[in-house]
């Protein structure tokens, strides 16, 4: 039974943390998009990735809600801020240029992270006890 729970403990923290890397993934692209100035074609492919680690967070936070209910709504959190980026991102950028005229407010993904993240140590830490 003991070794049943080590395994839901791990499985939780390995979605917790696939979920933090997607939207810090998704955190850095956008970032780098705004810098890069390769052309409309290139661009076109950089939002793609948006798009991907958007939907990566989405995938993630089920995947936590499935292990850990208790994580379940700041997870979702997490990934609603993130489509909310993803998609300031596509709008901030021109399709004609493939210029990012102004990087999105990041503030809600970023709070969002940093809440899960608390939850998530202080659940991990209180499974581990």
């Amino acid at each position: 039974m003991r070794d049943r729970a080590e395994r839901h403990a791990t499985a939780v923290r390995q979605a917790c943390v696939d979920l933090l890397s997607a939207a810090g993934n998704l955190r850095t692209q956008v970032t780098n998009n705004r810098s890069f100035s390769g052309g409309r074609d290139a661009m076109a492919a950089r939002l793609e990735a948006v798009r991907e680690y958007a939907s990566g967070t989405a995938v993630h936070a089920a995947s936590v809600s499935l292990l850990a209910s208790d994580l379940a709504e700041p997870a979702d959190r997490v990934a609603a801020a993130a489509k909310t980026y993803a998609d300031a991102a596509a709008e901030s950028t021109d399709p004609i240029t493939g210029w990012m005229a102004v990087e999105p407010n990041h503030d809600e993904l970023d709070n969002a992270i940093k809440q899960f993240r608390q939850r998530a140590i202080a659940d991990a830490r209180r499974n581990s006890a």
